[in-house]
């Protein structure tokens, strides 16, 4: 580079631009930051009540039960033949 020629400069709308465009884009990833972490704050809360739940009485021992698996696919299976609105 010699002397003689201009140093070219960027104008500075394109400056400004690039700086709205990166001010918009950290506003917008710190929202959905505290949106992550608000939701998993609230999903350990529910994992915990949900915990307590089955410790009681009355949620642990219903769950714990084996499901009756037979009657269930029997029950499914004899449905649409013993339904009284089957039509054809």
């Amino acid at each position: 580079m010699t002397a003689a020629t201009p140093t070219v400069r960027r104008p500075s709308g394109a400056f400004v631009g690039k700086l709205v465009v990166w001010v918009v884009f950290a506003l917008l990833f710190a929202y959905m930051t505290v949106q992550s972490i608000g939701n998993l704050v609230t999903v350990s809360q529910s994992v915990r009540a949900f915990n307590a739940f089955l410790g009681t009485t009355s949620g642990g021992d219903s769950l714990a039960r084996s499901t009756p698996w037979a009657w269930l696919v029997l029950d499914s299976r004899s449905r649409p033949w013993l339904s009284p609105w089957r039509c054809g």
